[in-house]
């Protein structure tokens, strides 16, 4: 697999494998990679190697849906579904259906949560599906995929709700799937703000100096999310941001030596995406600390 990636790409999923294995991330999605051959085997095989070496790698597995390839870590993902499910986290919902921008009805929360439980269902069955697959045929090159499919057989909550939930974003869009026009409507006309955790190492930087890259730049953005500005998602920010330094303070994973210098420090930025003011401007704007970084 390796011969198919750029060196920036293997520090993005080198920095993504310590994410899952800390507990920052219960998934990531592979975005970077869509051009490798057999994608899907290829990351099931890669797992399978690097287990051998970091037994803490042998909770990764690979999840696709509606096409999309993640890697996940089976226990937290799960966790975090169930501690959803029972709402001992807290989860915001911004509905993009209605004629305003807003914050989910308790009612509203409700029914996503309902959506939530019949995926989890699936999810479930899908891996214990795939883990009884592996006991059988351990030498299967997809060994250690859960293939949910399509995410209508799952449930009735759109790709980017399940998405927001299932990358572990403080903050879900959420809206029905009969509506995905009214909703690219509405961020389209909003001043979107983006939070980013970034995170900086000894190899980013190398290879960051290796392209002439300075600053920000040179800094991986190791998950991310974004809100209408309009709805002040500062506060959210800083408490998801505090929430993650917690887990990489408490994290055992920083002890294993040879993955240790993946993740130096955790910065908290926020960037503009785009205002309907500022449209000559395009992309991303500048960034500014919201929380000072954590070695």
């Amino acid at each position: 697999m390796w011969r198919f990636l750029r060196r920036y790409d293997i520090y993005f999923l080198s920095a993504d494998i310590a994410a899952l294995c800390t507990g920052l991330r219960p998934a990531v999605m592979v975005d970077y990679a869509l051009g490798i051959p057999k994608l899907q085997a290829q990351l099931c095989g890669l797992l399978e190697l690097l287990a051998q070496e970091v037994m803490l790698i042998s909770s990764l597995k690979v999840m696709c849906l509606d096409d999309v390839v993640y890697l996940i870590h089976i226990e937290n993902l799960t966790l975090l579904m169930n501690e959803t499910l029972n709402r001992s986290i807290k989860l915001d919902f911004i509905v993009l259906d209605d004629s305003v921008i807003r914050f989910a009805l308790s009612s509203e929360k409700d029914e996503a949560l309902n959506e939530f439980a019949s995926f989890t269902t699936c999810f479930l069955s899908k891996a214990s599906t795939a883990s009884t697959s592996i006991s059988g045929h351990p030498s299967s090159p997809t060994s250690g995929l859960i293939d949910l499919g399509s995410s209508e057989l799952c449930c009735e909550a759109p790709l980017p709700t399940l998405n927001g939930w299932i990358l572990g974003y403080p903050v879900i869009y959420f809206f029905k799937r009969e509506n995905v026009s009214k909703a690219v409507r509405a961020l389209s006309v909003s001043a979107l703000l983006q939070f980013k955790i970034l995170i900086q190492s000894s190899l980013v930087f190398q290879i960051s100096e290796e392209q002439g890259l300075e600053g920000s730049s040179a800094m991986h953005s190791l998950t991310s999310f974004t809100m209408p500005s309009e709805l002040n998602g500062h506060k959210v920010a800083e408490e998801w941001a505090s929430s993650l330094q917690a887990k990489v303070q408490n994290s055992r994973f920083w002890r294993v030596e040879v993955l240790s210098n993946l993740a130096l420090k955790l910065n908290l930025a926020t960037w503009y995406l785009w205002t309907p003011t500022l449209t000559e401007e395009g992309g991303e704007g500048g960034g500014s600390d919201l929380l000072v970084a954590v070695d």
